[in-house]
């Protein structure tokens, strides 16, 4: 009921994000899941790598996007972090901001292999936040 209550307290604008993230959420778990990388990473460039603002990024903005992202990665059961980084560069792009969604690899202390997504804005990561951004070696990044 807390949740109901502090929903209807926020601004218009900020109800209009949260709608349009529950859909990007869901639909960006299913696809991350069943569409094979290789052709997922085809299609992120093709969309996501065309006109890049040069003007520095509104993270108030994207605060509240990476916001409205987590509150429903927290019901979806498949929300990873290249879910979570992906869908709020979705929607980062949609409303006009930009951002940096970046996928790393590592090795843990057992030497078993790990990769993480995160997603950085005027230098600074937004989602995904890592103990240590120097133990991932950076694979690939797609501008949004």
């Amino acid at each position: 009921m807390k949740v109901v209550l502090k929903f209807l307290k926020l601004p218009l604008a900020e109800k209009v994000l949260y709608a349009e993230a529950f859909p990007v959420v869901v639909l960006t778990g299913f696809i991350v899941r069943v569409v094979p990388f290789r052709f997922l990473r085809k299609s992120l460039v093709k969309r996501l790598s065309t006109n890049t603002s040069t003007r520095p990024a509104d993270l108030t903005e994207i605060q509240k996007i990476v916001r409205s992202v987590d509150f429903f990665s927290r019901f979806h059961p498949f929300a990873s972090c290249l879910t979570r980084s992906l869908s709020a560069l979705l929607l980062i792009k949609f409303n006009g901001e930009h951002a940096i969604l970046k996928i790393g690899v590592a090795k843990d202390e057992h030497e078993m292999f790990k990769a993480h997504a995160w997603l950085e804005s005027n230098g600074r990561i937004v989602i995904g936040q890592l103990p240590s951004k120097s133990q991932y070696t950076v694979l690939d990044s797609f501008f949004g």
